[in-house]
């Protein structure tokens, strides 16, 4: 591209190419200032007269300081953009250009994405000519219009170069649009975007859930146990609580939160330009949050139970979590209605254990608000206990006859599979769940289930069913050896239709009184409803 252009006095057309300015600025007591620029002499030759025409009037002294309301000088047009190659494979950016200013001069480029700078670079003027590149390297410049700029900033010049310019004197930017890659793929490029960073949301909500779940049965553990030990908990049950809870926090909360931030770092660092700033702006200021709010947990939980803090946590459990937790309800809130979504997001609603469940018991059926399921005991001979017991079991089904108790029990389970994105996802790791938490895992049997649902389409909602028998600890001899039973144990798993989230009747009995117990298993499992259709208040992880 070739443009002309005008300005003051001092600055010439550009038919035949630019000329550079090698006027100099003169004393404020000189009757001219300011020089018209002069025609370049032929080598050995001196230097031409300037044109017979009036010079430019220089600024008063001090105006450019502080010039009169109206007064203030135009910018002249001295930078023009002529060319600009995209390399297709690279997608790396050439900037030539062509300006009317002192050889030496500092120019500051900025190739822009709607208001967000991509990228900056800087380049001298030479031979009234300049080069800049924008170069992705590691990163990546997505799909769309661009705007490049190139500026001259009096700040970023040497005394050399200012002292050829006019006092005050305002230089135009330079601006032209580029199209990089496809800019009609850029909508699609959003979408892809979009939903990577819903997803990253969803994951971090469904923490933020699962530890209150988590550190909830601590804390009601800990009630539990001062009351049964008359204010103080015995060691041993302090050892067994601590470690279930650090279990699953190295394990399981610890791994996932870091799998998050660093896919959201992945993306975040190999990109020139976020879709997304706000959105992304707030999501590191959540990451952040979460991370102090974690540690604050355990701090909590290790106060309740009387114990050290881990070292891991110490240099970060130092903040109140009652002031955090609003902080990180207030920032996902902004986040999501950044991305237009309204309302509270499935994945951030709390179910905290040490609230315990909240349902209805109409005769023999329980209906959860919680947690969305309904389900329907055996009969009068059966009860519901709602006694926290382990952070994923809502309510148990179990026998009024307190001598059955210690054979046969009925739990109601949920268990939340973020990085699974199919339902055959869920079969798979529903079965490697079963493996790893059942003591002596041997498996018996196993099917696909197809239950009757009429919210999942074709009115079927799938499911998995696991037959399997382990041990359990059942006490210890009087010479402190562990006392070991077996178990049989029946695994009816529905599958959320999010394909995020598994519901689970689980069934206990010892093997030889299991046969005895399987009509009243079968009953409660061709009762079990999942409640998370949109008619019952359910919505899908936007």
């Amino acid at each position: 591209m070739s443009r002309c252009m005008g300005g003051g006095a001092w600055v010439r057309g550009l038919a035949c190419g630019f000329m550079v300015f090698v006027g100099a600025a003169l004393s404020a007591d000189d009757e001219n200032p300011v020089a018209p620029p002069a025609q370049p002499a032929a080598p050995g030759q001196p230097p031409a007269q300037p044109p017979a025409q009036p010079p430019a009037k220089a600024p008063e002294a001090g105006a450019a300081e502080n010039p009169a309301p109206g007064d203030a000088a135009q910018p002249v047009q001295a930078l023009a953009i002529t060319a600009v190659n995209v390399e297709e494979k690279t997608r790396r950016v050439v900037v030539s250009g062509a300006a009317d200013v002192p050889d030496g001069t500092l120019l500051l480029a900025s190739l822009l994405f709607g208001n967000f700078p991509a990228s900056f670079g800087r380049c001298q003027v030479a031979k009234g000519k300049f080069q800049v590149s924008f170069d992705p390297m590691t990163k990546r410049l997505l799909n769309g219009v661009y705007l490049i700029q190139v500026e001259f900033r009096a700040e970023d010049q040497d005394s050399a170069v200012m002292s050829r310019l006019p006092p005050g004197v305002q230089i135009a930017a330079a601006r032209q649009e580029v199209p990089v890659g496809d800019p009609t793929e850029q909508e699609q490029d959003r979408k892809v975007v979009r939903e990577k960073l819903l997803n990253a949301m969803a994951a971090t909500g469904r923490l933020y859930r699962e530890l209150h779940q988590q550190a909830g049965f601590a804390f009601a553990s800990a009630v539990v146990l001062k009351r049964k030990g008359k204010g103080q908990i015995e060691a041993a049950d302090k050892k067994r609580v601590y470690e279930t809870f650090d279990r699953y926090c190295r394990g399981m909360w610890e791994e996932r939160f870091m799998a998050v931030k660093m896919d959201f770092r992945d993306y975040h660092d190999n990109v020139m330009v976020p879709l997304y700033p706000e959105i992304e702006q707030g999501m590191e200021t959540l990451f952040s949050l979460m991370q102090k709010w974690y540690a604050s947990y355990w701090a909590d939980v290790c106060k309740r139970l009387d114990v050290e803090l881990p070292e891991r946590m110490v240099a970060e459990a130092g903040f109140s979590r009652a002031e955090i937790e609003p902080e990180i309800d207030s920032t996902a809130a902004r986040i999501y209605r950044d991305f237009g979504i309204k309302g509270q997001p499935e994945e951030w609603v709390v179910v905290s254990l040490s609230e315990g469940e909240r349902g209805t018991v109409e005769g023999d059926k329980y209906g959860s608000r919680t947690t969305k399921f309904e389900v329907t005991k055996p009969g009068d001979a059966w009860e519901f206990d709602f006694t926290p017991v382990n952070p994923s079991i809502r309510v148990r089904i179990v026998p009024k006859d307190p001598a059955l108790k210690k054979i046969v029990g009925i739990g109601i389970e949920i268990k939340d599979f973020p990085e699974c994105n199919s339902f055959a996802d869920l079969a798979r790791v529903t079965e490697i769940f079963s493996a790893e938490r059942w003591r002596g895992y041997k498996k018996i049997d196993c099917k696909d289930v197809q239950a009757p649902d009429p919210t999942m389409p074709g009115g079927i909602r799938p499911g998995y069913e696991i037959f399997c028998q382990s041990e359990a600890v059942e006490g210890k001899d009087d010479k402190g050896q562990e006392i070991k039973g077996q178990y049989r144990i029946r695994d009816y798993e529905l599958f959320c239709r999010w394909k995020k989230r598994t519901y689970g009747v689980v069934c206990l009995a010892r093997p030889d009184r299991f046969p005895e117990f399987a009509k009243a298993f079968d009953k409660v499992a061709q009762s079990f409803r999942v409640l998370d259709a949109p008619l019952h208040g359910e919505e899908a992880p936007k």
